[in-house]
């Protein structure tokens, strides 16, 4: 009987690890597949090249910024004591000015970035699925859940080509 129940745990523990074997596992990085899609890329750069003027008012307050800091650093000596104050105020005007534009264009990045994801969420899932049906796998995980894996077993460049495939 005890022989019995020893056989039983070791054919028991060792089933899991036949049936793991059996399977056709893959895994994907859908972070990456979406960022390098050609989709993807295009969004960008029109996002970028939508706030350009966002980004060049930035740019023009900074040199206003580091222009009025000269000013007061080389002719601290010259100026009155309002004139260092007006400039000084204007400085701290400009500084908030660009910490708002800033943020709001980060926010806006972010918020467009945030869609772009969501849009292209399914469209990764349809091409995960395709590539498993193609492929055979019986399991495709997230490369979050990864501690290791062998090589080859990364789909993230067939769903990027597969994206780019159905744009």
């Amino acid at each position: 009987m005890r022989n019995l129940s020893i056989m039983l745990t070791a054919l028991l523990t060792t089933l899991p690890g036949l049936a793991l074997a059996e399977n056709k596992i893959a895994f994907v990085n859908p972070m990456q597949a979406i960022s390098q899609s050609e989709q993807v890329q295009a969004s960008q750069l029109e996002m970028q090249s939508d706030m350009g003027d966002e980004r060049a008012k930035l740019q023009k307050l900074q040199k206003e910024i580091q222009q009025i800091q000269q000013k007061l650093q080389k002719e601290s000596m010259t100026l009155s004591d309002k004139e260092k104050q007006n400039l000084q105020d204007e400085r701290e005007s400009k500084m908030i000015e660009a910490r708002q534009l800033s943020k709001l264009v980060q926010k806006r990045m972010k918020g467009e970035q945030q869609e772009i994801v969501e849009e292209m969420r399914p469209k990764v899932m349809k091409a995960v699925e395709e590539i498993a049906n193609e492929k055979g796998y019986d399991v495709v995980l997230n490369i979050q859940a990864i501690m290791y894996a062998q090589d080859g077993m990364d789909i993230t460049k067939q769903v990027v080509q597969k994206l780019n495939e159905s744009e």
